[in-house]
């Protein structure tokens, strides 16, 4: 199962100096984890990444945007850091993953009553269509179970 992570891209802490170059700092709303309070980046995370800046007399802000912005900026742009990311095989190849900083689970909803009937289709079920927010380890990892529809949504709510 996925596991969400901190992400540090291209960066070793040993040797962060004074001269480096600023870095951008992104994360998501994924409350409790990470979220904007009064327009301020807040949350469990929030503080890890505080502590740590803290640590390397870093100030960088810490701008909550939505995933698939942030994850686009992580995979293109240099000096870019973005917490929390789901750990995959792939990703581990993409870049250094740090953590975990929380344990969370890929499942699959259904309404009340409905379960049963998904259960009853078998491999159909895999023609079904399911929801996840894209760019997110949950696409990735419904497309990866074999799901053919995955309706993406630009937020995880």
């Amino acid at each position: 199962m996925p596991v969400r992570a901190l992400v540090l891209l291209l960066f070793s802490l040993s040797a962060w100096s004074a001269r480096a170059p600023a870095i951008t700092i992104y994360t998501e709303e994924w409350p409790p984890i990470t979220f904007q309070r009064n327009g301020i980046a807040d949350g469990m995370a929030v503080e890890v990444v505080r502590e740590i800046q803290a640590r390397i007399h870093d100030n960088s802000p810490i701008d909550v945007v939505p995933w698939a912005r942030g994850y686009k900026e992580l995979l293109t742009s240099p000096g870019v850091m973005l917490f929390t990311v789901g750990r995959s095989e792939a990703r581990e190849k993409q870049m250094t993953l740090l953590g975990p900083i929380a344990v969370s689970q890929t499942v699959l909803l259904a309404r009340k009553g409905e379960a049963s009937k998904l259960l009853a289709l078998g491999a159909g079920i895999y023609q079904r269509p399911v929801g996840a927010y894209r760019g997110s380890i949950f696409a990735d990892s419904a497309s990866a179970a074999g799901f053919v529809e995955v309706d993406l949504a630009p937020t995880p709510r």
